[in-house]
This record gives C-alpha cells, sequence and structure tokens, in this order.
C-alpha cells in the first residue's frame, strides 16, 4: 500500500517528471462531501508549468470506501512514476 501524507490519508499531491521524455506532469488526488453530503473522490492533473488542467470526480457510497479507493489511485501512480508533493 502507498504511504501519504501523515496529515490525511484521503489527501495526495504527487509530480512526475521526466526531461527525457519532456514529460513534467502533476497529479492531485482528494476527498470531501458534495452539496447533498455524498462522498465524492476528485483527481485533478496537468502539466507543470501550465494554467491548464483536467479533473474527474467520482461517487462513492461513503468515506470508507473514498479512502480506499483514493489509497488504490495514490499507489497506481506511485507505479507509474510520480512521487509525493507537498500540496499545491
Amino acid at each position: 500500500m502507498a504511504t501519504t501524507d501523515a496529515h490525511d490519508p484521503r489527501e495526495w499531491a504527487g509530480t512526475r517528471v521526466v526531461p527525457a521524455q519532456n514529460c513534467y506532469r502533476w497529479y492531485r488526488v482528494w476527498v470531501q462531501p458534495d452539496l447533498f453530503n455524498d462522498w465524492v473522490v476528485w483527481t485533478a492533473w496537468g502539466r507543470l508549468g501550465s494554467a491548464q488542467y483536467r479533473q474527474r470526480l467520482y461517487p462513492v457510497a461513503d468515506c470508507e470506501s473514498a479512502t480506499a479507493l483514493v489509497q488504490h489511485i495514490i499507489a497506481r501512480k506511485i507505479r507509474r512514476g510520480y512521487r509525493s508533493h507537498p500540496s499545491f
């Protein structure tokens, strides 16, 4: 299982920098309730230094499911070369 920020296991930010491949990416995932108090996992990603980015949200049944999904996403990103970065 991936390790995350000690403050909240439901939030993570990472970067992947590979100059040889012209790869300068950032990724962020976090959990928050929506307007109806349902849980949502948000993901956002883009190129470092760019104002443009994309985001996606995943509705989940409860907070435990949200935490499990976040941990799964973090593990996948770390396998793909992302490293933890302070939230931005």
